[in-house]
């Protein structure tokens, strides 16, 4: 039911709840835009549990406020998952019994000097509060479907980027993408195309592929995204309101906007030089291997460290750390060395003749660590 469709014994205090609430989903709005989360956050928990009790969970009353719900508490949880252990610790906005915020909740947390504590309440409310993101997207998705997709194509497009965007961030890029193409389809079918939201939409694709080291892909969706600006400033010197000072305005930003993603394709083609500078190299010290069995491959620039940390793309992932070889050489090591100086070269597919004999050099040892979110 819509709230033009309001009728019957209840329709006029059907209308009263609506109208109510009503400002304070434009309250919960406008705090999301302006970053105000938790506020926001609050003011979106009033909404969805007054329309709800009315109109239905996955009523079209609810979809926009469970959008802007699921964002807000989206970007509520990455700052409490502050990598550096600096976000503040999230305060829990619905008390248990579901009765709305309590008053313990609503003051600030006391400091404590635990700060292992600190980092485990940090992420257990982060990670909740994704959770709630997730499944508040998922109803206004529903409502939006339910409520017809030619009339929700915008509404729609934004849920879908919403939840690319929960998906780059908890390292699942394919479902990500996916996401992202669902919401250029949506806006492309779109009886009035916004170029604005498409190049918008091609910019956040890019960022994703980008993290994934798809540089080429990158640099497609960017230039996609200028192609669009580009369109769009067209439009806007043809409108009738072409030299408003409102338009001009808009024009400088879109052209300011555009000289960014310039420099942006500049170091995408710097990092795809790169890259294949990288491929050359394995391939040539692979090439090498071939043709020097136990040397090429083994072989280390000495340019290179002893100690190479494997990067980090991502969050909550494990990676390994090499550790050094410990190039001190102790007793035992050299007279193993003498020992097998000694002994005729072993050829590749042969066995040595006194397989007794074995050298126990020290190798680097694989440790996992976990990244801290």
């Amino acid at each position: 039911m819509s709230a033009d469709a309001i009728s019957g014994e209840c329709s006029s205090v059907a209308r009263e709840v609506f109208d109510e609430t009503e400002e304070f989903l434009r309250r919960g709005i406008q705090d999301y835009k302006d970053k105000n989360l938790q506020e926001a956050v609050e003011a979106l928990v009033h909404v969805l549990k007054t329309r709800s009790q009315h109109f239905g969970e996955f009523s079209m009353e609810c979809a926009k406020a469970h959008y802007y719900y699921g964002v807000s508490l989206f970007e509520l949880s990455k700052l409490n998952s502050d990598v550096f252990g600096n976000g503040p610790v999230a305060q829990q906005i619905v008390s248990k019994d579901g009765e709305g915020p309590s008053d313990a909740n609503a003051q600030q947390a006391e400091p404590t000097t635990n700060d292992e504590n600190v980092d485990n309440a940090t992420v257990s409310s982060s990670e909740d509060d994704q959770v709630l993101a997730w499944d508040a997207l998922e109803v206004a998705k529903h409502s939006y479907e339910r409520g017809g997709v030619e009339k929700h194509r915008g509404e729609l497009a934004d849920v879908h980027c919403a939840l690319a965007d929960m998906n780059i961030e908890q390292g699942n890029a394919e479902a990500a993408f996916e996401e992202y193409k669902m919401a250029l389809d949506l806006l492309s079918e779109s009886e009035n195309v916004d170029e604005q939201r498409l190049s918008e939409v091609h910019f956040r694709f890019s960022i994703g592929v980008e993290l994934e080291g798809r540089y080429e892909e990158a640099k497609e969706h960017t230039l996609k995204s200028i192609d669009f600006l580009e369109k769009k400033i067209a439009s806007l010197k043809a409108g009738a309101k072409a030299d408003s000072e409102e338009t001009l305005a808009q024009i400088s930003d879109l052209e300011g906007v555009i000289e960014s993603l310039r420099e942006r394709v500049t170091d995408l083609n710097a990092s795809i030089e790169n890259q294949e500078e990288v491929r050359k190299m394995v391939k040539t010290m692979f090439m090498q291997g071939l043709n020097n069995p136990g040397k090429g491959v083994a072989a280390k620039p000495s340019s290179l460290e002893p100690s190479t940390d494997i990067g980090v793309v991502g969050r909550g992932k494990e990676r390994i750390t090499l550790k050094p070889i410990d190039k001190s050489v102790t007793k035992d090591d050299k007279d193993a060395q003498d020992l097998k100086a000694m002994l005729p070269e072993k050829r590749p597919g042969e066995e040595p003749e006194n397989s007794n004999l074995k050298p126990n050099p020290k190798k680097a040892k694989l440790l996992p660590t976990k990244v801290d979110e």
